[in-house]
């Protein structure tokens, strides 16, 4: 089983995080992007989930899987990042969302 220990608060800066609440960007400029998130009161080791949300443009930057009116809409990150995701969701499991800008997915 995989699982994740975060510490709850990300402090922003030269780190490559970008901080919107608990759910933050991570940059890594050789492979990927990511949004993390990780509930106000995470202790410890949490369920982990991974969401892929398939191929696409993805042609705008990594929080654009945050936008609740954009593409991602209704996927974890957007509902998340807009406080309208379900508690047993928000209070209970670290949420990862890879994001491979400006490529139609993974692989190329």
């Amino acid at each position: 089983a995989l699982a994740l220990s975060i510490a709850p608060e990300v402090v922003s800066g030269s780190s490559g995080k970008i901080e919107h609440g608990n759910l933050v960007a991570v940059s890594d400029p050789q492979t990927y992007s990511a949004l993390a998130y990780a509930p106000a009161k995470a202790q410890g080791k949490l369920p982990l989930l991974v969401v892929l949300h398939g191929a696409g443009k993805n042609e705008l930057g990594v929080w654009n899987l945050a936008d609740e009116k954009g593409e991602h809409g209704g996927l974890p990150p957007s509902l998340l990042a807009a406080g309208k995701a379900p508690l047993e969701l928000a209070d209970n499991f670290a949420v990862v969302a890879p994001y491979s800008a400006g490529k139609r997915s993974f692989y190329e």
